[in-house]
């Protein structure tokens, strides 16, 4: 690939996965302004937005992105039947299976910084949604989690929402821990624990690497 082939890659790579982060954004406070019982039917069309975003970042094979396409109408459907039904049951489904969906965009992400010969700008948008995956998925699975156990987390405010449990995820992710939220069986114990060392694993060897080489070219292997 060419100089100038290469950097036009790179610009409609980089602005592909600012589609993808500014969606990221959006699901973190989607929470706390759209109604309880919407939630799970909202956080699903917002992973299809995901999924539309990093198909077009990561020139995903259109076989791949049509049956992404059809899985996520399927979640789109649960969700929404939870919603009509007012089924926990559906919509602790749904939930989960969003977090499924994440992991799965999570992979296609990291498959597309990985093939990244030159560290550019859109490597390193990439690496920040990767990032921002990780506290998205299990928030996802705190949620479906709480849905089969409402005893899975204890804290003073009684029943916890799901922005509380984004947000009890990225406070985890990052490890600050207010101590607010707190995982109140050893399924949400281990959850919480695998958050907290990916996320510090995460931010002191892959980004930390990625934005020290932002420029360089990689060695092939």
């Amino acid at each position: 690939m060419t100089g100038a082939a290469r950097a036009e890659h790179g610009a409609l790579r980089a602005g592909g996965y600012e589609i993808v982060l500014a969606l990221l954004v959006v699901s973190l406070v989607i929470g706390a302004v759209v109604p309880t019982r919407a939630a799970a039917l909202s956080a699903a069309l917002l992973a299809a937005g995901l999924w539309f975003g990093v198909a077009h970042a990561a020139s995903v094979d259109p076989t791949v992105r049509r049956t992404g396409v059809v899985v996520l109408g399927a979640i789109v459907v649960t969700a929404g039947a939870g919603l009509v039904f007012d089924s926990e049951v559906l919509s602790s489904a749904a939930d989960l299976a969003i977090a499924v969906a994440v992991a799965a965009v999570a992979l296609v992400i990291g498959r597309g910084v990985a093939r990244d010969r030159v560290v550019t700008l859109a490597t390193i948008l990439g690496v920040v949604c990767l990032y921002l995956l990780i506290g998205l998925f299990f928030a996802q699975a705190y949620l479906g989690v709480r849905d089969f156990d409402s005893g899975a987390f204890s804290a003073p405010i009684g029943t916890l929402a799901r922005f509380d449990l984004i947000y009890f995820s990225f406070v985890t992710l990052t490890t600050v821990g207010f101590g607010d939220i707190v995982p109140a069986v050893d399924l949400t114990r281990a959850l919480a624990a695998t958050e907290a060392v990916l996320g510090q694993l995460f931010l002191v060897t892959v980004l930390a690497r990625v934005v020290s080489m932002l420029g360089q070219e990689r060695l092939s292997r």
